[in-house]
């Protein structure tokens, strides 16, 4: 499939690499230097013009900054053939927004998290009820390979964004603490990381494995006036626990006062 990527971000890029693999690309950026030298990285056309862009591709992917939003479909609308499917990851900017702004698309509002970069993304795309079996599936076909997708209700999107989207963020919080603590207790910084990460994915790991919920492992580690107890009474103590849900929800109301 041919799949027109516009805006060259760090998320645009990420996909651009992705999608590469599997469909032939054209990108179109207003740095021409950057796309251009990605083009010449991942083997994709580096488009003249958004208008060129969408005269020649099946599907666009739109991943430019929110306010640019109307600048671009007054170029790209008019350009693309009737029923080309877009997709955007634009925040806060739902399925009929999009709608408003391309007459000749079908739309599909995106949210991606960071770890698409290494092909471990998950991906909500909104689900309006319009979609034809074989949208879908050439949706499902362009993402293929960027990590998991869910087609999700889209009063289900800000949340799967504040889950999802902000999380990494703050387990990097969490696992810098962690490191910092092997740093403080003797270890080197590369030898407390490598720790500290192989603990987290060995952690994951069990979790999966063995189908108990987190509650039930952390009892199995944990012995009546020991090391592990000691630690988590401590962290309660603190308050992470409540600081790591208050954290998701305040991502989904800033998502709500954003897209408002």
């Amino acid at each position: 499939m041919k799949v027109g990527i516009v805006g060259c971000g760090v998320m645009g890029s990420a996909m651009a690499r992705m999608i590469s693999e599997n469909h032939e690309v054209t990108l179109f950026s207003r740095n021409k230097k950057g796309v251009q030298e990605l083009a010449k990285e991942i083997g994709a056309q580096a488009a003249l013009s958004i208008e060129d862009l969408g005269k020649q591709c099946e599907a666009v992917v739109l991943a430019v900054k929110p306010k640019d939003l109307e600048e671009v479909a007054e170029d790209l609308d008019p350009a693309i053939t009737k029923g080309t499917l877009l997709l955007s990851i634009l925040v806060g900017t739902p399925t009929s927004r999009l709608g408003e702004c391309f007459s000749n698309a079908k739309v599909f509002s995106l949210m991606p998290n960071l770890p698409l970069l290494c092909g471990k993304g998950l991906i909500a795309i909104a689900e309006t009820g319009e979609e034809l079996p074989e949208e879908k599936e050439k949706v499902n076909q362009i993402l293929k390979g960027l990590g998991t997708t869910f087609w999700l209700s889209e009063k289900l999107i800000n949340p799967f964004a504040a889950l999802t989207g902000s999380n990494p963020a703050f387990i990097y919080l969490i696992v810098e603490a962690m490191v910092q603590a092997g740093i403080t207790m003797g270890f080197n910084a590369k030898l407390s990381e490598e720790l500290v990460l192989k603990t987290i994915e060995g952690s994951i790991e069990l979790l999966q494995y063995t189908g108990d919920s987190p509650s039930a492992l952390q009892k199995a580690i944990s012995s009546p006036g020991g090391t592990t107890i000691a630690g988590l009474n401590q962290l309660e103590k603190r308050g992470v626990r409540y600081g790591i849900l208050s954290a998701i929800l305040k991502t989904l109301e800033r998502g709500k006062e954003m897209e408002d």
